[in-house]
């Protein structure tokens, strides 16, 4: 048995336009006059909603502010995003064998919401998200801790 690690924006979750569209609203609430485009996802080194900001020219001082916003518009968001073709399949695939894990910079109910609509919220182990402390390379390198743990959903 091995342990599989996925992340969620942009590999579970096709979430490209949902990044975008409130990426705009929240530049918009916070007066940053900046139009969003792909370009601004797709540059950066490390997917983290504080870099998205920067990449849309969010001062400093708003990267909170902006995190905060964009989180809470996926948390309010009617529908979770859609899974990417085939992916249920996969996971349903790997879980009968392995233990999978995701490990995200959005928020963990968002991503609990999304399995639960997608009917996959069984077959993950844990869901380590932005609520989570640390980067995403310090929650990856804590492996350990998922065998350890029960199910951390």
């Amino acid at each position: 048995m091995a342990l599989v690690i996925f992340d969620y924006d942009g590999v579970l979750a096709d979430t490209l336009d949902d990044l975008i569209r409130f990426g705009q609203e929240a530049c918009n609430q916070l007066g940053v006059y900046h139009v969003v485009t792909k370009n601004d996802l797709s540059n950066l080194e490390v997917m983290s909603f504080s870099t998205y900001g920067r990449a849309c020219e969010v001062p400093e001082n708003l990267l909170d502010e902006f995190v905060k916003i964009s989180l809470n518009l996926f948390a309010e968001k009617e529908s979770p995003p859609a899974i990417f073709d085939g992916l249920s399949e996969v996971i349903k695939h790997l879980s009968s064998k392995h233990k999978i894990a995701i490990v995200t910079t959005n928020s963990s109910k968002n991503v609990r919401a999304f399995l639960t609509n997608h009917g996959l919220e069984s077959l993950i182990h844990a869901v380590y998200g932005v609520d989570t402390p640390g980067s995403k390379a310090q929650k990856i390198s804590m492996r350990e801790a998922f065998w350890k743990n029960e199910r951390c959903l």
